[in-house]
């Protein structure tokens, strides 16, 4: 039997009397017929040895890192990311993930399979902090909160009993410095300022020395908490074990209002 192969690098129309004609890939082979008398059998395809490689950033690995699979099967590789990461995409082969395997489609070439991983973070409650040293002044509802901020003197500690503020259209101003807005008890998660979409911003903070602490605050239309100048620096904000949870908009937004002036100092931990 005689083969005559080469590589296609146009379209092709091929003739040739006594042969067949075998596409793999871009691989053309001509084999010759067994004509009068020749002992020879048939040819055999070319469908072995495709290679399936991997290529992942930091952050984890696939494995194998490289295997060859016949045409028409498919491939698994395991996904392993490091510790303190986890899986981000995997692509490539026409594959799909499930858990950690993926699997790829049917292989009809080479290809590669890439993955990227990113970085988890275990949440860590911050602990709370200690006794207010201002003035005390508790609230227990929405209407006490309110007439309190508005009215807040330098100095106030204004200490939020453990439940749900609805403020459903109310915010919450803080134009005195050297005030505090934060939970009596010290839990973040027992006080709970709800804007239910409807507060544009929750707590704007528009002086300085101002501390935010122990709270959690969701559901602003815009932002949760906005921290801004009217007229003169705002400086040494301090916010503080704060939870902030689904806004539409910026979850702390942080910017001068007038020209000239500007937002400095702070903290946020």
């Amino acid at each position: 039997m005689r083969q005559v192969s080469f590589i296609v690098k146009s379209a092709l129309k091929i003739k040739h009397c006594g042969y067949r004609l075998l596409l793999c890939g871009a691989l053309l082979v001509l084999v010759g017929c067994n004509q009068g008398g020749g002992s020879e059998g048939g040819g055999s395809d070319n469908t072995t040895g495709f290679t399936v490689s991997t290529a992942s950033t930091s952050g984890g690995s696939l494995s194998p890192s490289s295997q060859s699979v016949d045409l028409g099967n498919t491939a698994n590789l395991t996904v392993t990311p490091d510790s303190g990461y986890t899986i981000a995409t995997v692509t490539g082969c026409s594959g799909s993930l499930s858990g950690t395997i993926y699997t790829t489609g049917s292989i009809t070439a080479d290809c590669t399979v890439s993955a990227s991983f990113v970085q988890t973070f275990t949440q860590a409650n911050c602990p709370a902090m200690g006794p207010a040293t201002g003035n005390p002044v508790h609230v227990s509802n929405v209407s006490e909160l309110v007439s309190a901020v508005n009215n807040a003197q330098s100095g106030d500690a204004i200490l939020l009993a453990d439940g749900v503020y609805a403020l459903n259209g109310d915010y919450l101003w803080i134009a005195s410095p050297n005030v505090e807005l934060r939970s009596a008890s010290g839990n973040r998660d027992a006080v709970v300022l709800d804007g239910n979409y409807q507060s544009t911003e929750i707590v704007t903070i528009a002086a300085s020395n101002v501390t935010v602490a122990d709270l959690t605050i969701r559901e602003a239309y815009t932002h949760p908490i906005h921290v801004v100048t009217t007229g003169a620096d705002v400086t040494g904000t301090l916010i503080y074990n704060v939870h902030i949870t689904d806004p539409r908009e910026q979850g702390i937004k942080i910017n001068p209002g007038t020209p000239g002036t500007y937002v400095d100092d702070g903290v946020i931990a």
